[in-house]
């Protein structure tokens, strides 16, 4: 396998999801990953999608094996996976080293790119930092209203500390507040790519459009936009007239969007929910 970018992270194709029963994915951040890739590969660097093809278990013990498929011409490599509790994240998390193993010759010359900042990523980063790869985190999320004394604020806050400390080739940002989430000094924006376009966008439009895509979770601050819309409504001034949201995903707040969705008031909101990975 020639290996130059290694991009880890959960990017999965339709097909992979149905086949393996996967209903937590993130299209968005999918396709971010593969346009990400396309964009490498045009520009003649070798980048491969390392997927950790999984889901929220359910309890089935249906056991998936290794496969590689091609998403255009993009190269997917998904690993095992089995639908059982604790070991479907163990296996998760062991996993990727087999890559950053077979590929351990071309260690100096490659870059692993870590989709987020996870928890499970901790053993793939440790083998990447003791094989020689050069390492860097695409940071999309960051921890956002999570209680300091909760299990899911010290997995995050341990998180931090083994990013900060082992990505030491710099972080990728959605935007440039997330540059107070991280230590390391070398930063990117960069919230991801487009496909060219036939026609040119106008920026002479009354209506200004605000696009929410991915999970749309507590963690990911979607609450916190829900909130601003409803804030923004009930202060009835006419500015927000020019204002539209479209929101897609998926999450435990994606009722709350269809709600505020169905109700046409200002800002206006629309929600698509899930969207296919092409």
């Amino acid at each position: 396998m020639a290996c130059r970018v290694l991009i880890l992270g959960n990017a999965m194709d339709d097909a992979t999801r149905s086949e393996r029963g996967i209903t937590t994915d993130s299209p968005a951040a999918s396709r971010k990953m593969l346009m990400l890739a396309r964009l490498l590969r045009g520009a003649g660097v070798s980048a491969v999608l390392v997927s950790l093809g999984r889901g929220r278990q359910d309890g089935s013990g249906r056991f998936f094996p290794r496969a590689v498929r091609r998403v255009g011409n993009v190269p997917i490599v998904y690993l095992r996976f089995v639908h059982r509790p604790v070991l479907s994240k163990l296996l998760s998390a062991l996993e990727p080293i087999a890559v950053l193993w077979r590929c351990r010759h071309q260690a100096k010359s490659s870059t692993v790119l870590f989709y987020n900042r996870m928890p499970g990523y901790i053993p793939s980063l440790i083998t990447s930092a003791l094989l020689g790869y050069r390492t860097v985190l695409d940071l999309e999320d960051g921890e956002v209203g999570l209680p300091v004394l909760s299990a899911a604020g010290l997995m995050a806050r341990v998180s931090r500390l083994f990013f900060d400390a082992l990505c030491t080739d710099g972080v990728l940002l959605a935007c440039s507040a997330l540059s107070r989430m991280t230590r390391v000094a070398t930063t990117l924006c960069y919230y991801g790519t487009i496909e060219v376009q036939r026609n040119t966008p106008s920026w002479d439009e009354d209506r200004i459009t605000v696009l929410l895509g991915g999970t749309l979770a507590q963690s990911t601050g979607a609450p916190l936009l829900a909130q601003a819309i409803r804030v923004a409504r009930g202060d009835g001034s006419a500015q927000w007239r020019t204002l539209h949201f479209v929101v897609t995903g998926y999450g435990e707040s994606a009722e709350e969007f269809r709600s505020l969705a169905s109700r046409q008031s200002a800002p206006t909101l629309e929600f698509l929910g899930r969207l296919k990975v092409e």
